[in-house]
């Protein structure tokens, strides 16, 4: 794992861990506030910072989100754990895994 990448995210969200599937590190990131129609709703992510399902990078969360605009979303079995992920592409691996936080979470704006 890109330890520099982890701690740099783990400065903003002191609660992330490191989690490990199939020789992929991942950031699990619990309590996050996400802005939902309807006001913030406290979410669980699982970032993937590399390609998974044909994306380049993939945030999962708990439960789907209700968004502004329709969201396609989809179950996912990640570390053992159902998880969502809304189509939401573009996100670049070589990006700080903060900015692909960052970008990912501009699909529930």
């Amino acid at each position: 794992m890109s330890s520099g990448q982890f701690n740099a995210l783990k400065a903003f969200y002191p609660s992330a861990e490191c989690w490990s599937e199939g020789g992929h590190e991942l950031a699990f990131i619990p309590g996050v506030k996400v802005q939902a129609v309807g006001g913030p709703v406290q979410v669980n992510l699982l970032l993937y910072p590399q390609a998974k399902d044909g994306y380049e990078t993939r945030l999962y969360v708990d439960r789907q989100i209700a968004a502004a605009k329709g969201l396609n979303w989809q179950a996912h079995t990640v570390c053992g754990e159902t998880w969502w992920a809304c189509s939401w592409r573009g996100v670049q691996a070589h990006l700080p895994w903060v900015n692909i936080l960052a970008n990912h979470l501009r699909a529930f704006l």
